[in-house]
């Protein structure tokens, strides 16, 4: 449809009332809009007797066209658009508002481009037309709305404007040279005698000059008045939000004693702060407490300055005690209240400011606020506590997660708290005398839960920063554990999490195991804290091996009963399969096989009959699941650590590793389940992991089932490739091929891997992208690591090679940046592959083709990276080659290298050349000449989407 009108009001009619065209629609409305004739169809929507939507629409067009497309309006229609402008903004003076803003946006945008070449001092015109202006049918109070709400958006519009770089200080100069005339505007309307609609608008128009930078000694005057605002109800939120505007700007540090004065109008809002929350009233508390810790996140140096001057220090105990009133608000987060989160920045902001102080000032500084820490912790005590269950059980999802979360960051801040809370007045000391009081109340009286889960959530926030040698109160803290009268599965589930979190001190502190151990062991029988139970036996049993032995036996009887009962996540079972990996390794040797041959045979035994089953959803999950378990098992099942000093055993043919013994009894079934399950991938990956965790564990000792990988691997790929089955190709020959048993069917496994998968990619490469990544990462490590696999007379290299440049031109970023990685090696490999120079010089025409192509446009431009380094590698080793074709191709006009001139890709050609060192430079020049071929060269667009790549 042509853009006339009509047609454009039937499409926003279909856009607002047709959900099934309005897609259609905005994308038609939106071609308007940049199209030539949206200057003359916008004004025409802006006729009085058009609907709101349809007026909206013609100033959003008009706003597109002035800031977007500038250079289309000829030079003598600039000053009659200004006229038309202000026209249109009175004839909208007393609404629709959002058309009313939208033209004072437009008149904004009209500004950037013009001043001062074209409006000098256009504030000075801007105010002066206003206040000058006698309309009939408007009042001053009209006219003054209207000057307001166009001084609110000019800094906004400056803030978002594609304005160019060498013009944008100009227009920020003649914007400052305004500032005062606007303010002395502002400062005769922030008075009591102002309208309330008015004084709202110049608050809100006094926070926008502020973000675009307003020195606070010059508007000391106007923030008292905003101070004073805030005394009043209707003007309350917008001078709250102003505040918080002023406090926060980056530029306000700078004026430090216009900060510390400004504290005392800040603690004389205590009584709002009161009131509102006497009152529960959840928006204004939200607001003061927004204020306060912008105020003190914003300006933690001036709170701890100058600590002789007793008027500040008073007014920073008021402000702190504010902020310590915000966070802790009555009722539980996120239902009762929801902003005391709001404060945690400034708690961990002023400590870390403290902390770093020097030595002298830093002393009297932690001996002033640690006692303000220590409200603190009293204060989140309560805070993190759960509601009762009844309670509890009302809330929905989001809002147990946002719990959740918000207990997280309790954590985090009592970690903060720690270096701060040294003695006499220890965090870990105050929290150890809070258990203890509470676990001697327990015996007389009875306890609430919630205060007993909450300090123990307390001190297991503590684990990171406490020191491995603390002797002093955590023994005192976990002999308490076992008087806690575990009546809620929360508790036991902190306890247990605390149990974990500690796991490497208690490898320090050996004696707290004998009553961890059967707190955790207990846990994991109950279905409820099983997960927390897992959690902190894994971590146990891998900090705490040198002292496991005395209790292994209780751990690896519960463990195989558990796992029997099949009552477990999967999650959980992988967790406790771990720690029994973990516990059976401390074992002699006589007991270390019967132990796992008792455990493993019911899941050798399933998986057995599994593989007889006809395949389906159920029996795939469940082969994961065991596969799952013996991958974990093998991971953390290692006997050549040392545990207790002493060397790990010898293992001599007769007593070999038991990861060895078991995967020799169990390669029958993984074999057998590859063939049965080849077409699934998640199977044949899962195979392959507990294959590649076994090497990792074993290395050189998983020699004796090398061959029979290698064959299980060549079968398997040879009827459907994987990833999986190349990437344990590649750890096997990297591993074994310098052994002269494995060398042969190293360079066999090889040719087979390589002649099926380029089979494979003569079908197609961008169905098979992760196929095309998979390989290349291969060839790129065997050409580092085992070279003498491409000299045998069955690999075939110009294939290799075709499909690397083939990889290189796709479009996903890391299979382009493996065949890239592949490329560069192979270009530089003359002296591992005597061959490979006359093989480059084969293909080198493809080669500079596709990396032109590439660069032209053909790829997308976060690939650029990786395509520079095959060039760098070509400029490197094959100079001559890569002269005469880039030369040869540049000058074809056959190669379409976008939008590039001629001369783009002659100096393109030439400095390509002359950069053969230096791998960043040649990125920035192929970056520049990609942006030139796509036509993006200097834009705003480029310049933002180049972060991104």
């Amino acid at each position: 449809m042509d853009f006339t009108v009509d047609n454009i009001e039937h499409a926003l009619q279909s856009f607002y009332s047709e959900a099934t065209v309005q897609k259609e629609a905005n994308r038609w409305l939106t071609e308007a809009q940049v199209s030539s004739q949206a200057w003359t169809f916008s004004w025409q929507l802006l006729s009085p007797e058009k609907p709101a939507e349809v007026q909206f629409f013609g100033a959003s067009s008009l706003h597109i066209k002035v800031s977007k497309f500038w250079h289309e309006l000829p030079t003598g229609e600039v000053a009659p658009l200004r006229n038309q402008l202000f026209e249109r903004i009175v004839q909208f003076a007393k609404g629709p508002r959002m058309v009313l803003t939208r033209l004072c946006v437009t008149l904004s945008a009209f500004a950037m481009n013009t001043i001062p070449e074209v409006w000098p001092e256009a504030i000075h015109g801007m105010i002066t037309t206003f206040q000058q202006a006698q309309l009939p049918g408007l009042q001053s109070e009209d006219l003054c709305r209207v000057l307001l709400e166009l001084l609110t958006v000019l800094p906004e519009e400056f803030s978002v404007a594609h304005i160019p770089h060498d013009r944008k200080p100009l227009v920020r100069h003649e914007l400052q040279k305004g500032l005062s005339q606007v303010l002395q505007l502002l400062q005769s309307l922030l008075s009591p005698n102002s309208p309330p609609q008015i004084h709202t608008q110049a608050l809100k128009c006094f926070g926008s000059w502020v973000e675009f930078g307003v020195p606070l000694v010059d508007s000391q005057v106007l923030i008292q008045q905003v101070f004073l605002a805030a005394q009043h109800e209707p003007l309350f939120e917008t001078a709250i939000d102003t505040l918080c505007t002023i406090f926060s700007h980056h530029s306000a540090y700078k004026y430090p004693s216009c900060i510390k004065s400004m504290l005392t109008n800040v603690v004389q809002l205590k009584p709002l702060l009161d009131k509102s929350i006497q009152e529960s009233d959840l928006g204004n508390t939200q607001m003061l407490c927004r204020l306060v810790s912008t105020v003190g996140e914003n300006h933690p140096k001036v709170l701890i300055s100058d600590q002789t001057d007793p008027q500040h220090c008073n007014n920073v105990r008021l402000l702190i005690s504010m902020i310590l009133q915000c966070t802790g608000l009555p009722g539980h987060f996120p239902v009762d209240e929801s902003c005391s989160d709001i404060t945690f920045t400034f708690w961990y902001i002023l400590q870390d400011d403290i902390l770093s102080c020097e030595s002298a000032n830093r002393v009297q500084l932690v001996r002033t606020f640690q006692l303000v820490y220590i409200s603190l912790v009293e204060v989140l005590l309560r805070k993190v506590q759960y509601p009762d269950d009844k309670e509890y059980t009302s809330w929905n999802k989001e809002e147990k997660e946002q719990l959740r979360c918000y207990r997280q960051d309790i954590a985090d801040t009592l970690m903060y708290t720690y270096a701060l809370l040294q003695p006499p007045n220890s965090l870990l000391g105050f929290l150890k005398d809070h258990i203890v009081n509470l676990v001697n109340r327990s015996k007389a009286e009875q306890v609430r839960w919630q205060d007993l889960e909450a300090v123990l959530f307390m001190i297991s926030s503590c684990s990171d920063s406490a020191e491995m040698t603390e002797a002093i109160y955590l023994p005192t803290i976990f002999s308490q554990l076992v008087s806690i009268p575990f009546t809620h599965i929360s508790l036991i589930s902190t306890a247990l999490n605390l149990i974990g979190s500690y796991a490497e001190w208690i490898n320090f502190n050996p004696e707290v195991l004998s009553s961890a151990i059967p707190l955790v062991l207990q846990g994991i029988g109950n279905q409820e804290s099983s997960s927390c139970a897992t959690m902190a036996l894994k971590d146990l049993t891998r900090e705490n091996q040198s002292h496991l032995l005395p209790f292994a036996k209780d751990i690896l009887h519960t463990c195989e009963t558990v796992l029997a009962s099949n009552t477990l996540k999967p999650r959980d079972a992988v967790r406790l399969m771990v720690s029994v990996g973990y516990t059976v390794s401390i074992l002699p040797v006589s007991d270390m096989m019967s132990y796992l041959n008792t455990l493993l045979a019911p899941h050798i035994q399933s998986l057995k009959l599994l593989i007889e089953q006809q395949p389906s959803v159920a029996g795939k999950n469940a082969i994961l699941m065991k596969l799952g378990l013996l991958s974990w098992l093998f991971t953390s099942l290692n006997t050549d650590r040392e545990t207790d000093g002493s060397p790990p055993p010898e293992w001599s043919n007769q007593q070999q590793q038991p990861i060895l013994v078991i995967l020799q009894d169990l390669f029958p079934v993984l074999q057998s389940l590859m063939v049965k399950w080849s077409l699934d991938v998640g199977v044949v990956e899962c195979v392959c992991e507990i294959l590649k965790r076994a090497i990792r564990t074993l290395m050189d000792a998983f020699a004796p089932l090398s061959l029979q990988t290698c064959q299980l691997i060549a079968h398997i790929y040879q009827s459907t490739p994987h990833i999986a089955l190349l990437d344990l190709a590649k750890q096997l020959i990297i591993l074994f091929g310098s052994s002269e048993f494995f060398r042969m069917t190293g360079v066999s496994l090889f040719n087979s891997l390589c002649t099926k998968t380029l089979a494979t990619l003569q079908l197609g490469l961008h169905d098979r992208t992760d196929l095309v990544e998979g390989f290349m990462n291969m060839l790129h490590q065997m050409i580092k690591k085992c070279s003498y696999l491409f000299l045998n007379t069955e690999c075939n290299l110009d294939s290799l090679l075709q499909a690397g440049i083939a990889g290189m031109a796709l479009a996903e970023g890391p299979t382009v940046k493996s065949s890239c990685l592949f490329l560069s090696e192979f270009l530089g490999a003359e002296s591992k592959i005597p061959n490979s120079p006359k093989i480059v010089q084969s293909h080198c025409g493809t080669l500079v083709e596709t990396i032109l192509k590439c660069v032209s446009g053909e790829s997308p431009r976060s690939n650029m990276g990786p395509i520079s380094d095959v060039l760098l590698a070509l400029n490197k080793f094959h100079f001559q080659l890569l002269s005469q074709c880039m030369t040869t191709l540049i000058q074809q006009d056959s190669i379409n290298i976008g939008q590039a001139s001629t001369e783009n890709k002659q100096t393109f050609a030439r400095m390509v050349l002359k950069e053969r060192v230096n791998k960043r430079k040649l990125r920035e020049i192929v970056n520049e000449f990609t942006l030139a071929c796509r036509g993006l060269l200097g834009t705003d667009y480029a310049a933002q989407t180049a972060l991104t790549i």
